[in-house]
C-alpha cells in the first residue's frame, strides 16, 4: 500500500501549481512553476502557437466543459487552465518570437495585451471554481500523506493509524485496507443510495440531495446511534486521475448550500461536522483488487487523553477493516443489485 501511494504523491504535486499561479509577471517564481506544470502534462501544450486571446478563449471553453456537472473533472480542468497560463508566461515566444529589442513601443503594447488576457483568465468564474477545488484537493493530499501518524493496529488486510493535536482537541485516524474487489464495486456501496443500508448496516437510509451527479454530489446518510439520530449531510467531490491511476474523494459537511435543496432538520436530529478523505488505488500490474487509504478528522468538544483514543481504536480497528472488505465483497457478488447498477452506469461513474 505504501508503494502504491508513491505515484499519487508525485501526481499530487501537480495540484498546487494553479493555486500559486495567480499573478502573471508579478511573482518571481511564477514562470518556473507554470513551466514545470506544463512539462508535467501529457506532452505538447494544445495552446502552443495560439495568440494570447485565442489561448484564453479556448482554455476557458474547454475548462467549462470539463466542470459541467455530468463531467466535473477538476484535475482535467486545472491542467487545461495551467497549460493556457504557461502559454501566457511564454508570451514572447507566442507573439514576438523574432524580436530581440524589448524596449520599443510594440513589445510593450504586446506585453500589456498578454497581461490583460492573463487577468481575464484569472477573473473567470471557472478559474475561481477550479482554484477553490484544487485548494481542497491539496488539503486532502496533506491529510493523506501525513508522516506523523502512530500505528495502532496492522494485519495482512489493513492498518489503522492515529494522530492527535497537542491540545487533544482534534484527532485524525488513517485506515489503509486492501479490498478484494474492483474499484467500481467499492464505490457502488456508498453511491447507490437506496442500497446503502444493505451494504453498511450502521446506516438506516440515505438519499441524494439534488441531482446526485457522480463527481460532485450532495447526499444525506441517516445513522441512529443509541438515543441519538444522526444525519450526515455531505458534499462529496471526486478527483480522478487516469495518468497515475487513482481516485480521491473529499466528503465534508461544511459546504456552500446556496441553491441546494437541503431538507429541514427534524426535531432531535444531530448533524455533526464531518471531514473525510478517501484515496482509492486499483492494484494494477495484473493483480485484482483495490487499496483504500481513508483519513477521518474528528473535532472534540473536550480534550481526550491519547490513551483513551488508543484503547478505543485498537478495539474498533478490526471492525473497520472487516466492514470495508465485507461491503465491497457483497457488491461484487454475481447478480447482486450493485452489479446491475454498475452495468447500467446511469451516472457514468463506474
Amino acid at each position: 500500500s505504501e508503494a502504491a501511494a508513491l505515484p499519487f504523491q508525485e501526481a499530487a504535486g501537480f495540484g498546487s501549481a494553479l493555486s500559486e499561479a495567480t499573478d502573471f509577471g508579478e511573482a518571481p517564481g511564477g514562470a518556473t512553476d507554470l513551466g514545470a506544470l506544463s512539462e508535467a502534462t501529457d506532452g505538447a501544450n494544445p495552446f502552443a502557437g495560439l495568440g494570447a486571446a485565442d489561448a484564453v478563449d479556448a482554455a476557458l471553453q474547454r475548462a467549462r466543459r470539463l466542470m459541467e456537472p455530468a463531467c466535473y473533472d477538476v484535475l482535467g480542468a486545472e491542467e487545461v487552465l495551467a497549460q493556457a497560463a504557461a502559454c501566457l508566461e511564454a508570451g514572447d515566444a507566442l507573439v514576438s518570437r523574432a524580436r530581440t529589442d524589448t524596449s520599443g513601443p510594440e513589445p510593450r503594447k504586446e506585453r500589456r495585451a498578454i497581461e490583460e488576457h492573463a487577468a481575464r483568465l484569472r477573473s473567470a468564474d471557472v478559474f475561481e471554481e477550479v482554484k477553490e477545488r484544487i485548494a481542497q484537493f491539496d488539503a486532502a493530499v496533506d491529510s493523506l500523506c501525513g508522516d506523523d501518524f502512530e500505528t495502532l493496529y496492522e494485519s495482512e488486510h489493513g492498518k489503522l493509524e492515529i494522530r492527535q493535536s497537542k491540545e487533544g482537541t482534534w484527532f485524525e485516524y488513517r485506515l489503509t485496507v486492501d479490498i478484494d474487489a474492483p474499484l467500481a464495486e467499492c464505490l457502488s456501496t456508498g453511491q447507490e443510495m437506496d442500497l446503502v443500508h444493505e451494504a453498511q448496516p450502521l446506516v438506516s437510509s440515505a438519499d441524494f440531495v439534488g441531482d446526485g451527479a457522480a463527481f460532485n454530489m450532495k447526499c444525506i446518510y441517516r445513522i441512529p446511534v443509541a438515543f441519538i439520530r444522526a444525519e450526515l449531510l455531505l458534499e462529496i467531490v471526486r478527483y480522478r486521475d487516469r495518468r497515475f491511476g487513482f481516485l480521491v474523494e473529499v466528503a465534508r459537511s461544511d459546504f456552500c448550500q446556496d441553491g441546494v435543496p437541503v431538507p429541514p432538520k427534524r426535531w432531535g436530529v444531530v448533524r455533526p461536522w464531518v471531514y473525510n478523505t478517501n484515496l482509492w488505488i486499483p492494484r494494477g500490474g495484473g493483480a485484482p483488487g483495490t487499496t483504500i487509504v481513508q483519513v477521518n478528522r474528528v473535532d472534540c468538544t473536550l480534550s481526550l487523553p491519547s490513551w483513551v483514543l488508543s484503547f478505543l481504536f485498537r478495539n474498533m480497528s478490526t471492525r473497520f477493516i472487516r466492514d470495508l472488505r465485507a461491503s465491497a465483497a457483497k457488491s461484487a457478488e454475481p447478480g447482486s443489485p450493485w452489479a446491475r447498477r454498475i452495468e447500467d452506469d446511469e451516472r457514468s461513474l463506474y
